[in-house]
């Protein structure tokens, strides 16, 4: 597995390079996944911006090999269970997940409500939405 933190090369505009992309995390083992944090409180679906499902959904684009990316929030009082799906083109399906990441906690948490309401250790997550 290699991890990149603000990974650089990839520009929104090619030829001449401009608006370059910097995702948080690029994580690479059996698929190419992106993470990017925030640090507003997100209490319901209406409070994640329009500018963050563009940012990331430029970096899915860009990174042609990327098709699993994460918005990850701080936990709050709330966790919603968030799923996007972009389409890149026919076969290539682009998924955006919303995870919520606990940090009073000693152990790396992501909060996320789903059939058992467990919590996961970082990246265990990851991998788990196909």
């Amino acid at each position: 597995m290699s991890v990149s933190l603000q990974d650089k090369g990839k520009y929104l505009v090619e030829e001449p390079n401009k608006f370059a992309l910097k995702p948080d995390m690029v994580i690479n083992e059996d698929e190419q996944l992106i993470a990017d944090t925030k640090w507003k409180i997100i209490k319901d679906e209406k409070d994640i911006s329009q500018s963050d499902m563009y940012q990331l959904y430029a970096y899915g684009t860009k990174y042609i090999e990327c098709s699993k990316l994460y918005l990850i929030y701080p936990y709050g009082s709330n966790h919603l269970n968030l799923r996007y799906l972009y389409q890149k083109e026919e076969a290539n399906r682009l998924v955006l997940n919303v995870l919520f990441f606990d940090l009073t906690s000693d152990e790396p948490i992501f909060y996320i409500q789903d059939e058992q309401d467990i919590q996961y250790k970082l990246f265990e997550r990851l991998s788990y939405y196909e």
